[in-house]
Order: C-alpha cells, then structure tokens, then sequence
C-alpha cells in the first residue's frame, strides 16, 4: 500500500487524513472480498448510507435487472 504524504498538515489533521484513507481502502476490500464489487472513491458515501438496504437487495439483483417497467 502507497505511504500518504504528509504535505505540511499539521499533526491532528494527517492523522484524520490516514484514519479517512484507511476506512475508504478497508471498506474497498471489504465489498470486494465478501460481494465481488469494486467501489469508486466517489461512490462511499452512497454506499455507507445505504449499506443495509444494498445487503438485502444483492441476493435478487440478477432478478431486479429482468424486470422491464412499461413506458407511458
């Protein structure tokens, strides 16, 4: 894993910085071990607000994708 630089910040916001990048990578490998999904850096936050939701939903996804919608 790349070292984080630390760029000048003082001392309590690096520390917030490499606790931030340390969740965002843990989380990463978490989806792609357990769900074969790769998450993009601007997806997180979707993904932390709506964790439980897409828990249940990844059982029928296969059969959520056939459903076709009618068009008005």
């Amino acid at each position: 894993m790349p070292r984080i630089k630390f760029n000048g910040l003082p001392e309590e916001e690096y520390k917030e910085h490499v606790k931030k990048y340390t969740n965002q990578n843990y989380l990463k490998r978490t989806w792609k071990k357990n769900y074969n999904i790769k998450i993009n850096d601007d997806q997180i936050e979707t993904i932390v607000e709506h964790k439980k939701i897409i828990e249940k939903i990844l059982p029928i996804l296969d059969f959520i994708k056939t459903i076709e919608f009618y068009d008005e």
